[in-house]
């Protein structure tokens, strides 16, 4: 006899792993993370969200307006952010969301994009 027992979903317990962020432009960041593992998930992931603001010398997104961005799927790894300012640094941080809530947050990585070309030509 067969006997098929189910746990009631919790919040995930850990935080995504390996978290980079590039540079991909001068206006957008290239973000990266490792899935949540399996067993920290606490249910099944409704996908990821991605949270970044600019970040000053000494503030951090708390102190500042931030963007969010849902990333759908359990086993999504990845997002592009675009339509940023040329030349500035950027705080990124990731977490997992099920049906319950979402988990721990990832620690910050800050990362500035790419330089961008004058958009005026020089004067004499």
């Amino acid at each position: 006899k067969v006997i098929d027992a189910y746990t009631e979903e919790i919040a995930p317990v850990g935080h995504v792993e390996d978290l980079t962020v590039t540079a991909a432009g001068p206006t957008t960041l290239q973000v990266t993370w490792e899935p949540l593992q399996l067993q920290l998930r606490g249910g099944i992931l409704q996908g990821y969200m991605v949270q970044y603001c600019q970040h000053g010398d000494t503030q951090t997104c708390r102190d500042r307006s931030t963007q969010t961005v849902p990333i759908p799927g359990e086993e999504a790894a990845s997002c592009l952010l675009q339509d940023l300012k040329p030349f500035t640094r950027y705080a990124v941080r990731v977490w997992a969301e099920n049906r319950e809530g979402h988990g721990p947050l990832s620690d910050y990585v800050v990362q500035a994009t790419a330089e961008a070309a004058p958009e005026d030509p020089p004067t004499n």
